[in-house]
């Protein structure tokens, strides 16, 4: 294989897994109701309890496969419980140019349900929960495990791709 080649071909299979991967670094919990979508993205690995997690709170909505567009939404309303857990509430304000943001740390380990409401002043645009694990701290999850094996698969990618590099530039003389 020639050398262009080999590197080209790196550059497309490197291409391919970090569009894979394209999620890896920012977490979300996502849920299609109806025409829309729920996104709300979470800036750790996994939920761990003690540790504050920062939520940003987004919504689409899809009237077509061609057309999206941001729901309309002046507040977001966000319910945590867990059974013997006192439950949190919290009404977010929506402000024109940044999505809601919310910072929450989970008292202790197990599933909590994470309710939330999308409203337009007291109408509710759309509403869902999501089943959340909370792991002690020290603990992997399954849920990290692909995450971990998807960083391992782009250091890997990018050790090979370096190595064609260097290999095709020793090969070229040099004046």
């Amino acid at each position: 294989m020639a050398p262009l080649l080999r590197t080209v071909t790196a550059l497309f299979l490197y291409c391919i897994v970090g569009a894979a991967q394209a999620h890896v670094g920012s977490n979300s919990l996502e849920k299609r109701v109806g025409e829309y979508l729920v996104d709300i993205g979470y800036d750790a690995a996994q939920f761990v309890s003690g540790r504050p997690v920062t939520f940003t709170f987004t919504g689409m909505k899809y009237p077509n496969e061609d057309n999206w567009e941001f729901v309309d939404m002046t507040e977001v309303r966000v319910k945590v419980t867990k059974e013997g857990v006192e439950p949190f509430e919290t009404a977010l304000k929506v402000d024109a140019f940044t999505p809601p943001v919310l910072s929450h740390t989970f008292p202790e380990e197990g599933t909590y349900t994470f309710a939330v409401a999308y409203l337009e002043g007291e109408n509710t645009v759309v509403a869902t929960e999501f089943s959340v694990p909370v792991v002690t701290p020290g603990t992997l999850s399954a849920t990290s495990w692909p995450m971990i094996v998807g960083y391992g698969l782009v250091g890997l990618l990018f050790l090979v791709f370096g190595m064609l590099l260097v290999r095709d530039f020793r090969r070229v003389p040099h004046p």
